[in-house]
């Protein structure tokens, strides 16, 4: 996939347009899965087949005698797990995960998809050729930057008799929603003979660009296999992107970013970490039943309301509480979370910890409300490690 890293390259330097891109979005240099990955919708090559094989017959009697279709590959056609450890430049952490699915943090998306060319005599409905080919598709953005983009490889693993020998591959790309340009590349004759693979990438800017807009947007490549032999081409294949939000409403910064809104973000503290205080008294209160731990199934929902965060302040930790030498008053769920003492109304912790560790850990919440853009009601979860 070195074809593919040289187009990315000439994309973002020659194009511009994510030249200014920060190191989150660039691919990941590590194998080891980023805390909080979750798995995105199920991918899969669309099925082309089944249509094909109800009308060999007509096809037969129109004159077309090799007619190809796709489909995914199946438990039957025996295939192992393919190697992908040599495909940059997506991440490594990808590459070892389930195949035909996404997989999703703030700022990446990657799937792997496997799928089947097949090629039928249409006068006799005989199988006479396969091509196995994997489609490694990489998306990214920023919470920093008001663009992104989406790539895919489609790597042919093995094939045998009509499908392979002058098969080629050629595409197009655009998005959908709140976006413009949608400038993509997928030269067309790319040869995708086993051993070989094709490349195209689509890119694309936010139109929620005026203070405090929300906008909401896609990114489609669609892909068409070719060969001069079959007198009935295969239907071109679309894979689309989960869905990109970006916007400049997130407080105290005028600047626009994108993330993928599947992702809910996880706010991580460790139990040996700087601020173990913190997290000593978050893992007991979730412990006891609070909303908001890292895979219970509830969340926590970001407050942005200052009159409202006062409030819950108040409720949790009122200014009448004595605060031993050296220690200050820590709540949770947090004053600015609608789960806070006030705005819900329900149960809550406060405890008497560290003022450093209270204070110090408050900047890394803040923190992480800017850098995954967590807007206002957005769920997040909080994970104690």
């Amino acid at each position: 996939m070195r074809r593919l890293l040289s187009i990315i390259s000439v994309v973002l330097i020659a194009g511009g347009l994510l030249s200014a891109q920060p190191a989150s979005a660039q691919p990941s240099p590590t194998t080891e899965a980023p805390a909080g990955l979750q798995r995105g919708p199920a991918a899969k090559v669309q099925n082309t087949c089944t249509d094909t094989l109800s009308r060999l017959h007509e096809f037969a009697a129109s004159g077309k005698d090799l007619v190809a279709c796709t489909r995914p590959t199946s438990v039957a056609d025996k295939r192992p797990k393919p190697a992908v450890a040599d495909n940059p430049p997506v991440p490594e952490w990808c590459q070892d995960l389930d195949l035909n699915t996404w997989w999703i943090i703030r700022d990446e998306a990657c799937a792997f998809i496997e799928g089947t060319l097949n090629v039928y005599e249409a006068r006799t409905g005989a199988l006479v050729g396969q091509l196995f080919f994997l489609e490694v598709n990489y998306a990214f953005t920023s919470a920093r930057i008001h663009n992104w983009q989406y790539q895919i490889v489609v790597d042919a693993l093995s094939g045998w008799g009509q499908a392979v020998g002058g098969t080629t591959l050629s595409g197009h790309g655009w998005c959908t929603g709140d976006c413009t340009g949608g400038v993509g590349s997928f030269p067309g004759g790319q040869p995708v003979d086993p051993g070989l693979e094709a490349a195209g990438d689509v890119n694309t800017n936010t139109t929620a660009t005026a203070r405090w807009a929300i906008g909401n947007n896609t990114l489609s490549l669609q892909y068409r296999f070719h060969n001069p032999k079959w007198t009935l081409q295969p239907q071109p294949l679309n894979e689309t992107t989960p869905n990109v939000r970006c916007d400049t409403a997130l407080p105290g910064v005028a600047s626009t970013g994108c993330i993928f809104s599947l992702y809910e973000p996880v706010l991580i503290y460790a139990l040996d970490g700087p601020y173990y205080e913190l997290a000593q008294h978050i893992r007991d209160a979730q412990a006891s039943g609070l909303p908001g731990a890292y895979g219970s199934g509830t969340y926590l929902h970001r407050l942005t309301d200052s009159e409202l965060r006062r409030k819950n302040r108040a409720a949790a930790c009122p200014a009448s509480l004595p605060r031993p030498p050296g220690k200050s008053c820590d709540e949770y769920p947090m004053a600015s979370t609608w789960e806070g003492a006030h705005t819900s109304g329900g149960g809550f912790s406060r405890r008497m910890i560290d003022e450093d560790h209270n204070s110090l850990g408050g900047v890394v919440q803040a923190n992480f409300y800017r850098d995954n853009r967590v807007l206002e009601a957005d769920p997040f979860t909080v994970w104690i490690r």
